[in-house]
């Protein structure tokens, strides 16, 4: 026998021909004289031995019939089919199927595998097994990263074996009760590898889009920023740690922030990272890291993506050097101008101007600073008199080398706007200057006139003084020597 015959036989002997039954081992010996007997044994079987093994026991023509069909069916060369279902998400569970197929390209049941070796997954069962009654085994894996994930499985399936046909000329069907004169089994047990096959499923990464909220726009330092995070592709449900930081164009950060999100039942999220204050000079960027509960990395989105850059705004501080107390009017006052966002270790020309309520200009100063490698400047102006009369205010520019203004602070910020106090004028002493005589001096030839007496009335009282208080003293004086004047005569009597 050659061909599909020959498999046909291998397959009926290796299925059955190991049973200890004799109704078995006679079905067995019918079936492969059925497949490699000529026309006149043919004709002899459906004449005699068929009625004959039916009147012994109809299960042998039954069981006669299915090895006849089923080896038809599986018989070899055989080949290892395995395929993937729906890749899954990094972290995410899948599946294979693995089947040893026939010749005519069916499932084999109960075949025997061994999955050879795996890339980029964990299986969950036994690497070693059989296919079931369909002919299909079915595994679960983990899928450990992105990308190719791969198996190389080897199905084992049937015995390599060498089998001497005998054949009875006589019919006589007593020579089929044990099948023993029908087929000799030279060697039963040594399985055969069919050819490995490797097959892959791609596993692809979990997306990430960021967009900064709000937009691109320019933002000064110091200003809260958050990002708008969209990630796709994960495990429905699983839990994930989401880490976002801000960096200048120096590549330096500005902040870093981390929470734990959860995927939806469709493995995605949508969220906005905790707030970061913008730092730098020049722009600012987001980058985001999403990682596993076990710390794997999984998905990254790089700095420097359009959707999540901006510029970085330069911004001016300024305060009155000394506080917001009022100063007299002439006193010399300086200013401190803060400046960040400002470009990087370059020169910049800062002028300040102080200016009275009425918006009278009081004088203006200009200085050069050079900014620090994170674009900030601290600077104190030189010193302007206060003028006007109610307050005063500072208000400064910053250029950079072309001339450019950079930023700036307008007049009358409350940080750099101080009351006046005028000082009174104290006056001069004058000396005084001899005056003329009001009256007129006698001439010399003529003699001083007297004095004129007043007309005769009586004598004041108590004194001559002209106001209350000397009169009182003295009638209170007059009093007195009265009270002495009686105690002294009462002595004396």
């Amino acid at each position: 026998a050659r061909g599909h015959t020959a498999q046909r036989i291998i397959w009926i002997v290796n299925s059955y021909g190991q049973s200890s039954s004799p109704g078995t081992d006679a079905a067995v010996s019918m079936a492969i004289n059925l497949l490699t007997g000529s026309a006149p044994f043919l004709r002899s079987y459906r004449t005699w031995f068929r009625p004959q093994l039916n009147a012994i026991n109809p299960v042998i023509i039954t069981l006669i019939n299915r090895m006849l069909t089923d080896s038809d069916r599986y018989a070899g060369p055989y080949r290892t089919r395995v395929a993937f279902g729906p890749a899954p998400a990094v972290g995410g569970i899948g599946e294979f199927t693995v089947e040893v197929r026939s010749a005519r390209e069916l499932p084999v049941p109960f075949a025997h595998y061994r999955v050879l070796a795996t890339a980029g997954l964990r299986l969950h069962v036994s690497r070693a097994g059989r296919t079931n009654s369909s002919g299909v085994a079915m595994l679960t894996y983990t899928a450990l990263r992105s990308g190719p994930l791969s198996v190389m499985v080897a199905g084992a399936a049937l015995p390599n074996t060498t089998m001497r046909l005998g054949y009875s000329p006589t019919h006589n069907t007593s020579n089929f009760s044990t099948g023993s004169q029908r087929v000799a089994l030279v060697s039963a047990h040594r399985l055969a590898d069919v050819r490995p096959v490797a097959t892959k499923v791609i596993v692809r990464p979990p997306t990430i889009r960021t967009a900064v909220v709000g937009g691109p726009g320019p933002r000064p330092v110091g200003a809260p920023v958050t990002d708008l995070v969209q990630a796709a592709g994960l495990v429905p449900k699983a839990s994930y740690r989401l880490t976002v930081r801000l960096q200048d164009s120096s590549a330096a950060g500005c902040g870093t922030a981390s929470r734990l999100v959860q995927a939806d039942p469709h493995g995605r999220f949508v969220l906005n990272s905790p707030p970061i204050a913008v730092c730098g000079t020049g722009h600012d960027t987001f980058a985001e890291r999403l990682t596993d509960q076990h710390g794997h990395e999984l998905a990254v989105s790089a700095p420097g993506q359009p959707a999540e850059t901006f510029p970085v705004a330069p911004a001016v501080r300024t305060a009155v050097i000394g506080g917001l107390g009022p100063r007299p009017v002439g006193t010399p006052v300086r200013d401190r101008v803060q400046g960040s966002g400002l470009p990087a270790g370059q020169p910049l020309q800062v002028q300040a101007s102080l200016f009275d309520a009425g918006g009278q200009r009081c004088g203006t100063v200009t200085g050069t600073v050079r900014a620090d490698a994170h674009g900030v400047i601290d600077y104190r102006t030189a010193a302007l008199p206060a003028c006007g009369t109610v307050r005063d205010s500072f208000t400064e520019l910053v250029r950079d080398q072309a001339g450019t203004v950079l930023a700036s602070t307008p007049v009358g910020q409350p940080s750099e706007t101080f009351p006046l106090v005028r000082v009174p004028s104290t006056p001069t002493p004058s000396t005084p200057t001899p005056s003329s005589p009001t009256s007129r001096t006698p001439p010399a030839h003529l003699p001083t006139p007297a004095p004129s007496q007043p007309p005769h009335s009586p004598p004041p009282l108590a004194s001559t003084g002209s106001t209350p208080t000397v009169a009182m003293l003295g009638g209170l004086a007059s009093l007195a020597l009265g009270l002495a004047a009686l105690l002294i005569g009462r002595r004396r009597v």
